[in-house]
């Protein structure tokens, strides 16, 4: 076998290998982030369901209704946020929220909730 040949033979097969270990890897990482995401909201459904069984949902709601503007603002100002799938379906459910409920949109967020596009009348959520 010639060097030139050898030589090709041995950078396709490291580039193989090194393609495959980064692809483990990366896997790795990314089950292990679904792990600690998933069991973050098991926690947070728990202590919830606690809250609720001990006839404290008005407090609960407030919580999470004083939230709802720090979610919208992390998700304008974070581009990964902003850009992932769901993204704008979670600013629509917030200013759905507000409306539904005659709560006024706080001054902070209302700009970003009254600049969103029409939710398409396709959605499964659109009331």
């Amino acid at each position: 076998m010639s060097g030139k040949v050898k030589a090709l033979l041995i950078f396709v097969a490291g580039a193989v290998l090194g393609s495959v270990t980064t692809f483990v890897a990366i896997g790795k990482i990314t089950q292990r982030q679904f792990g600690v995401r998933y069991s973050t909201e098991v926690i947070e459904q728990a202590l919830l369901a606690m809250e609720l069984h001990a006839n404290r949902q008005e407090e609960v709601s407030k919580r999470i209704e004083a939230r709802l503007p720090s979610y919208v603002l992390a998700v304008h100002r974070n581009k990964e946020l902003r850009d992932a799938p769901n993204a704008q379906t979670a600013l629509w459910r917030v200013k759905e929220f507000y409306a539904v409920n005659s709560i006024p949109v706080p001054d902070e967020v209302s700009g970003i909730l009254n600049d969103l596009p029409p939710e398409p009348p396709t959605s499964c959520c659109t009331r």
